[in-house]
């Protein structure tokens, strides 16, 4: 078993839940070096029985090098 696999598996083991909200994603990044990204999120979401909730974001950033991304909301 190659080294990151063994990683993503003891990561996978030890990792806890995951919430998100409305206007929160999860994704894998694609980074170029000097990237620069200003980014505009909104979405809702509602359970039965309760008021929906919306949310909205701004966030802007910057591809430091070829495999680090940062970023500000």
């Amino acid at each position: 078993m190659k080294r990151s696999s063994l990683m993503v598996c003891l990561s996978a083991m030890f990792c806890g839940t995951a919430l998100a909200g409305p206007a929160d994603y999860v994704y894998i990044p694609k980074v170029e070096n000097g990237e620069r990204e200003i980014d505009f999120k909104y979405g809702s979401a509602s359970k039965s029985n309760e008021p929906r909730q919306q949310a909205a974001s701004i966030g802007f950033g910057y591809g430091v090098n070829d495999w680090w991304f940062t970023g500000r909301i």
